[in-house]
């Protein structure tokens, strides 16, 4: 070795360098992969369920808007455009007519009339006339005439001033207005009607109040009577 190797390998030792590493690509790819017999699944960590649980992930895919969704025993469904909902929050006060084409949820106070071709759950108040296909009343405040084509559903402290009129009903709260119904009439054990009621057939729970004539009719019929209710 010449002097001038030794004096490099001075330099080197003192300021720590190391040699340059020669190592081959293919060499590299050896060292990074497992050895044989080694699963990888060992360490706890599967890319295929990672991959689901951030696919579900709702902060990472946005809220999920769910359909109103009904508690009654009858089988009330949300609206055809089920995916999409209308949310009247807690505090906001609607002057003027709402009609809607989606799913309502009347959580605040409208003052005006509703129309909605879906299902209208409310626990606010509503001031004015409500028509929609499904209508849900959970400690509601209605003052208004209510007709739906298919199921209407009152319960907890709801309370209702005007006519209702129907296909189907289910009713555990206070109605002070004339009751009009296709088909079956459910009154349950709170409930209190104060006006005449008309319906095919009719189930009175032990407890319920009824303040006025009460006729069991054909459908046509109820239906005639439904007429002149809406005059």
């Amino acid at each position: 070795m010449g002097m001038r190797d030794n004096f490099r390998q001075a330099i080197d030792e003192m300021i720590g360098s190391k040699p340059a590493d020669t190592t081959t690509p293919d060499e590299l790819d050896k060292r990074n992969q497992a050895p044989a017999g080694l699963d990888l699944s060992s360490v706890g960590f599967d890319f295929a369920e990672q991959t689901q649980v951030e696919m579900s992930d709702p902060g990472k895919n946005g809220p999920v808007t769910a359909p109103v969704k009904s508690l009654s025993n009858l089988s009330i469904r949300p609206g055809q455009n089920a995916g999409a909902k209308t949310v009247i929050t807690i505090g906001t006060v609607i002057k003027g007519d709402l009609a809607s084409q989606s799913d309502l949820d009347v959580q605040g106070t409208i003052i005006g009339n509703v129309k909605s071709e879906g299902l209208i759950r409310v626990t606010g108040k509503v001031e004015g006339d409500i028509a929609c296909e499904n209508l849900e009343l959970d400690s509601a405040d209605i003052k208004g005439q209510i007709t739906v084509s298919k199921h209407l559903v009152v319960r907890g402290a709801t309370m209702v001033v005007g006519n209702l009129l129907g296909e189907q009903m289910e009713i555990n709260g206070k109605i002070k207005g004339n009751i009009s119904v296709n088909a079956t009439l459910h009154l349950q054990s709170k409930s209190s009607v104060l006006g005449d009621i008309h319906a095919s057939t009719i189930q009175i729970d032990a407890g319920a109040k009824v303040f006025g004539h009460l006729n069991i009719t054909s459908s046509s019929e109820t239906a005639v009577e439904s007429d002149l209710l809406l005059e």
